[in-house]
């Protein structure tokens, strides 16, 4: 069970406070606005509790930040324009919240993301292509969402250090992009149930260090001059 209760505002207090980690606990309710007074915050983990109420404004003023895990929480709302002023970030992890309505252009303000983590929420809309120009990023993840639109047809042109990209449950649509196998660092590729149409890219067999293929659950056809086992989620 861990530590249960509420966070107090006089947490805003600690000027120097540089680490706050209270994952894995029992600790309920809002986040006292008070917090934007820790301007040295760098790193925030808050994962797995029972916090509520929109993703916090207040985060922007915490330039200095590099790390948000506010995974599995109850935290709800629109994320457009409460990111922009982050960038320093490397990572964000949203997984497991009740986020809704569609991802802005801001991610474009964040030029050292590595990790973006948003699965399992309410988010529509297409994917934002900023993020398809951040060339640090190593893992794109927005499974079982409701995202629509299409990926882009040079999607790895500046993305060369993505490892995994995690669509799965979605409502994606067209075809794979043939650009897919330009990923030469492309470890997880999920794509699975969604509404992707045509042939699967032979560019796909290039990726030589593909650890994990999910793409059941579209409309695809293989290339009848290449054989592939396709993983299933």
């Amino acid at each position: 069970m861990g530590i249960a209760g509420t966070i107090p505002p006089e947490l805003g207090n600690l000027s120097f406070l540089v680490w706050l980690n209270v994952r894995n606990n029992s600790f309920h309710g809002h986040l006292p606005t008070e917090l934007s007074r820790l301007h040295r915050l760098k790193y925030i983990n808050l994962a797995s509790n029972d916090f509520e109420g929109k993703f916090p404004s207040w985060l922007g003023c915490l330039s200095a930040l590099w790390y948000i895990n506010f995974e599995y929480n109850r935290f709800s709302g629109s994320l457009s324009g409460r990111l922009s002023n982050l960038t320093k970030l490397e990572v964000i992890g949203l997984d497991g919240n009740f986020f809704t309505g569609s991802l802005s252009e801001e991610f474009r303000a964040l030029p050292k993301l590595r990790v973006l983590d948003i699965q399992h929420n309410q988010l529509v809309g297409p994917l934002p292509q900023a993020l398809f120009n951040l060339s640090s990023l190593q893992r794109i993840a927005f499974t079982n969402n409701s995202l629509s639109g299409y990926l882009p047809a040079r999607i790895c042109d500046y993305l060369p250090q993505l490892q995994g990209l995690y669509l799965s449950l979605n409502n994606i649509e067209g075809e794979i992009p043939s650009g897919i196998g330009e990923c030469s660092r492309l470890q997880v590729l999920s794509l699975s149930y969604n509404k992707f149409g045509g042939y699967i890219p032979r560019e796909i067999w290039n990726l030589t260090t593909l650890i994990g293929l999910y793409l059941g659950g579209n409309d695809l056809t293989v290339d009848s001059g290449k054989q592939g086992r396709l993983l299933r989620d």
